[in-house]
């Protein structure tokens, strides 16, 4: 039997292409950071935490917007730059947090708190790009946003240690909320 020959890319997935390779970066320099989850010596509970709150945070918006690009009727060149925008920010928001200006790649706590006015920020932004119409398809996360981008703008404007762990607890309930209608 012949193998199957597939025809050329259609316009769809060639334009998913920029948006999922953006995400696709930005999930790869998260995922590079998870081996501080089992470095005990220089563990930093919240850049753990916060490592791991982005990288469930970067896999769920892969999936979404495979279904929101996909399911929308008239693509322009302004929506998709708009498009562009959500993926773009997620990774200024990683690659400000994960920068690897030393050479032993330890973010230690000091180098973290220089870090969380910018990757927070970033951080807002790319949650609250979610309240637009062209990023959500009526998910019914509003509750969660929200309170989201409120705690990450006071992250970025307070740089407190405990308010990381409230982002934390959002999006676990986020997580979970997903998972259990997931189900």
């Amino acid at each position: 039997m012949a193998p199957q020959t597939r025809g050329p890319m259609d316009i769809i997935e060639f334009l998913l292409f920029i948006p999922l390779l953006i995400y696709g970066i930005a999930l790869s320099q998260l995922l590079s950071q998870w081996k501080r989850i089992f470095d005990f010596e220089n563990f930093y509970g919240p850049f753990v935490v916060t490592v791991v709150a982005f990288t469930e945070v970067a896999i769920s918006n892969i999936y979404h917007f495979l279904g929101i690009f996909t399911a929308r009727e008239d693509h322009s060149y302004v929506s998709y730059l708009l498009d562009l925008c959500g993926p773009f920010l997620l990774l200024l928001a990683v690659n400000s947090l994960v920068k690897d200006d030393n050479h032993d790649g330890i973010v230690d706590k000091e180098e973290f708190h220089t870090r969380m006015r910018l990757t927070y920020s970033f951080m807002a932004g790319f949650v609250a790009l979610h309240l637009l119409p062209q990023f959500r398809d009526d998910d019914g996360n509003l509750l969660i946003r929200l309170p989201a981008i409120a705690v990450l703008v006071a992250i970025a404007v307070f740089r407190k240690d405990w308010m990381v762990y409230v982002l934390g607890v959002i999006w676990f309930a986020s997580f979970l909320k997903h998972v259990l209608v997931g189900m």
